[in-house]
């Protein structure tokens, strides 16, 4: 089937999860050193989730009434950059009138555009890489985003892998609580006791930015209207 994406809800909820996690993960005197910051490389704007790595990489994720979405950005390691594909060419008119240049860090032209409207995503055809897979791959697929959460866990020496029995054992945290908050991101069901592990200096902007994105059981979750 090639590489696809989740319906939008999954996807944001992947990425705002798993931001919350990479954040909670670094030591605290890094995080104090470097400014990180719950919501920084992820952040959310009413009705839009923007990813931004630092280094001129990123994508916007716009929720709209009438269950659809917009997503936008660019990659560096791309192969469209400098031919005559339109990422926009087979969009519709409700997509052509959103201004993608707001919340941009970057000033990099837009390489990847994707729209979901009837149920599906939608997007103008081309056989070159347009950069989506590189930025969206830790968040396209269940594998994909609980593996990324289980390697910042390791990194972070909540949990070790046991080679020999090919399984995850605890030191800090369970790994049967990662699994269900992985479960939980995917069904729409995360609640603040999935994230008990948190530090305790962390669980209040974590739980706030999560309620903010409209990804915890029960929070709003903002829309734009379609112009």
């Amino acid at each position: 089937m090639g590489f696809q994406l989740p319906h939008p809800e999954v996807l944001w909820a992947r990425v705002t999860v798993f931001d919350v996690i990479t954040s909670a993960t670094h030591d605290d005197d890094y995080r104090v050193a470097s400014g990180v910051e719950i919501g920084q490389s992820a952040r959310v704007e009413g009705a839009r989730l923007i990813n931004d790595d630092g280094a001129g990489n990123w994508y916007t994720l716009i929720r709209y009434s009438g269950d659809r979405a917009l997503l936008f950005g660019t990659d560096e390691d791309n192969e469209v950059a400098g031919t005559a594909y339109d990422p926009l060419a087979a969009a519709p008119t409700w997509v052509r009138s959103v201004d993608l240049t707001a919340n941009r860090r970057s000033d990099r032209p837009i390489t990847f555009a994707r729209w979901w409207e009837d149920g599906r995503w939608q997007h103008t055809s081309t056989d070159l890489d347009d950069g989506l897979e590189m930025s969206l791959s830790a968040a396209a697929d269940r594998e994909g985003f609980a593996g990324g959460i289980m390697s910042a866990a390791i990194h972070a020496k909540w949990v070790e892998m046991d080679y020999e029995a090919g399984k995850l054992t605890a030191l800090t945290v369970d790994p049967t609580a990662l699994n269900a908050l992985c479960d939980a991101t995917e069904t729409g069901t995360v609640t603040n006791a999935h994230l008990y592990f948190l530090h305790p200096d962390l669980t209040a902007s974590a739980f706030a930015y999560l309620s903010r994105a409209g990804v915890l059981a029960g929070a709003p979750k903002s829309t734009e209207p379609l112009l």
